[in-house]
């Protein structure tokens, strides 16, 4: 009797682990799928670790890499991506599937500081995979292949392979379709210059899984200057192919939305969102704790004054609709514009001087200045 018993339990111990193998991802890590040289991690509390071969990455934090060395990680169902030598990413937020779904809710997001990234964006979602950002450019990306860096003299470059690569930089307002074999270079990290096809593109290994990649960034820095130098040419925005390449995007990502419409959201983002929201509001609560008590006074001031106008601003428009309901139910007519009706002054009595004020009431004036 208890082998028995012993075999059904192993029997459904066996088919819970299958069940758990099978069951989808919905909020992906970071692997690390191939390093060579010196690659590091920093994580949240600023812990400094070498990067190796299956090691998982999480948000919050930062890849480097020194030079001679490359790091290649993944994020399954989503992208392949190669770290280049001298080179630190962070990795803002991890992209996260529909419950049950390979369609993404929400794409990644990346913040390069220095270096260059390859990347192989193969998702075939309509949405916007991937965002990558310096200081003041960012990038959205959809299925693509593309090289974007940064240089110590905050020169951006963006050059694309496969697909096509939206680029917008927050301080000039300039923004960009680049097409496949085209490259776009934003001094600066603010001026964009007009974007081109590029001999150089020849030069980059665009193989993102090659491990026997060898970097060659300074190599490679020198004959995009070079060039970059001889053909460099003012940007100009062409409104007419910025405005289709916009419907475009906006169309596709209709159809996106009503393909997902009916799917379940991720318990991981909404899990993830609730906990930076409190970890905004504590950090609120920290910065006013280390304020001094001036202050912390003028600050208490400012948000009850705040909260005094937002109070007053709910009771006049409570007022507001209250007297919309009376007006629309009747019981409140509405103003008009005819004149108030002139009241007849009244009879002065006979024989008197107007004056109907009874004398023994009159209080007699004393002389002083009281009243």
């Amino acid at each position: 009797m208890d082998y028995l018993y012993f075999f059904r339990s192993l029997k459904w111990a066996i088919a819970f682990v299958i069940l758990g193998l099978l069951s989808p991802v919905f909020a992906v890590d970071i692997e690390v799928v191939f390093v060579k040289g010196n690659a590091f991690k920093v994580s949240i509390d600023s812990e400094k670790l070498p990067l190796k071969k299956g090691m998982l990455i999480q948000e919050a934090e930062t890849l480097k890499t020194e030079k001679d060395s490359f790091v290649i990680f993944r994020i399954k169902g989503h992208s392949t991506h190669r770290l280049d030598e001298e080179s630190e990413i962070k990795i803002s937020s991890l992209p996260y599937f529909y419950e049950g779904s390979d369609k993404l809710e929400q794409g990644g997001s990346f913040i390069l500081k220095v270096g260059r990234i390859l990347s192989d964006v193969h998702t075939e979602d309509n949405g916007e995979s991937l965002k990558l950002k310096t200081k003041h450019t960012s990038m959205g990306v959809r299925g693509t292949k593309f090289l974007f860096g940064i240089n110590k003299d905050d020169t951006v470059l963006l050059s694309v392979n496969e697909g096509k690569v939206i680029i917008k930089n927050d301080l000039s307002g300039n923004e960009d379709f680049v097409d496949p074999n085209q490259s776009l270079i934003v001094e600066n990290d603010l001026n964009f210059t007009a974007k081109s096809r590029y001999d150089f593109q020849k030069e980059i290994n665009w193989n993102v899984r090659d491990f026997s990649y060898e970097p060659k960034a300074q190599r490679l820095r020198s004959i995009i200057a070079k060039e970059f130098q001889q053909k460099k040419r003012k940007w100009v925005r062409n409104n007419i192919a910025l405005k289709k390449d916009k419907e475009s995007w906006i169309k596709k990502e209709k159809i996106r939305l009503e393909k997902v419409r009916e799917l379940k959201p991720s318990q991981s983002l909404e899990r993830r969102r609730k906990k930076l929201r409190k970890i905004l509001k504590d950090d609120e609560q920290v910065k006013k704790k280390r304020l001094n008590p001036e202050t912390r006074k003028i600050i208490q001031n400012i948000e009850a004054r705040r909260d005094l106008r937002f109070r007053d601003s709910i009771r006049k428009e409570r007022v507001r609709r209250r007297i919309q309901d009376q007006l629309k139910d009747g019981s409140l007519s509405e103003p008009t514009n005819e004149p108030k009706p002139i009241k007849p002054p009244m009879p002065k009595p006979p024989g008197g001087s107007g004056n109907t004020e009874d004398p023994t009431k009159r209080k007699e004036h004393t002389g002083s200045n009281e009243f």
